[in-house]
Parts: C-alpha cells; sequence; structure tokens
C-alpha cells in the first residue's frame, strides 16, 4: 500500500510539471502571435495567467521564469 501511495504521488507531480510545461509553452506562443495580429485581448489573458503562475508555488519554475522572462523582453 506504502509504495503504491508513493508511486501515485510521483506520478500527481510529474503530471503537474508537464502540466505546467505545456501551460507555459502554450502561453508563450500564444504571446508571440497575439503580438504579431496586435491582439491586446489575448496580451492580456497570458498577462493575467504569467500574474497567477508567478503568486504560485510554481513561480520558482524555469517554465515560469522564463515565461516571466520573455514577458519582460517584449515590453
Amino acid at each position: 500500500m506504502k509504495n503504491h501511495l508513493l508511486r501515485a504521488a510521483r506520478l500527481k507531480i510529474g503530471w503537474s510539471q508537464h502540466v505546467l510545461d505545456a501551460c507555459t509553452h502554450n502561453a508563450h506562443n500564444a504571446f508571440i502571435l497575439a503580438q504579431s495580429a496586435g491582439s491586446n485581448k489575448i496580451i492580456s489573458r497570458v498577462k493575467v495567467l504569467h500574474g497567477t503562475l508567478v503568486q504560485s508555488k510554481w513561480r520558482k519554475d524555469r517554465c515560469v521564469t522564463d515565461l516571466s522572462r520573455i514577458l519582460m523582453e517584449c515590453e
């Protein structure tokens, strides 16, 4: 039973990281495309998502810091 719980916890942590990676990757792509198209609505949504991420437990994760850097470079 203990091994099952540990395995489930590791899977959840790995899944969470995978979801975070995909989320920030998609946000980055959306931001770049929105800039090219001049879509302030999408740019604002990416910035709101970014604000949520930097206040989360994931704020120091490489994905989040990369997104922060990209947003700062484009301002």
